[in-house]
């Protein structure tokens, strides 16, 4: 259930991202039914969008999985800090 969650959240915010670039007058905007509709019309899109879009992906993946990653790498991030001291 979590899984459906996440996936419906990462979905919502790439949506938001990408479709955030828009002007004043709403041209330019693209809806996801006009893509695929034509999925030509996403090369439309700025790169600086995409990329913003792909950074928030990102960065809500990373969100999600630091309490598996803490716990699956806790005794290595031990073992490096007391190398470090």
């Amino acid at each position: 259930m979590k899984f459906m969650w996440r996936t419906l959240l990462l979905t919502a915010v790439l949506f938001i991202s990408i479709t955030s670039a828009c002007n004043k007058n709403g041209e330019g905007c693209l809806l996801m039914r006009n893509v695929l509709r034509d999925p030509l019309r996403l090369s439309t899109w700025k790169v600086s969008s995409l990329n913003r879009a792909i950074n928030q992906l990102q960065a809500y993946q990373q969100l999600f999985h630091e309490d598996k990653r803490s716990s699956d790498y806790g005794p290595l991030s031990e073992m490096i800090r007391r190398r470090r001291r």
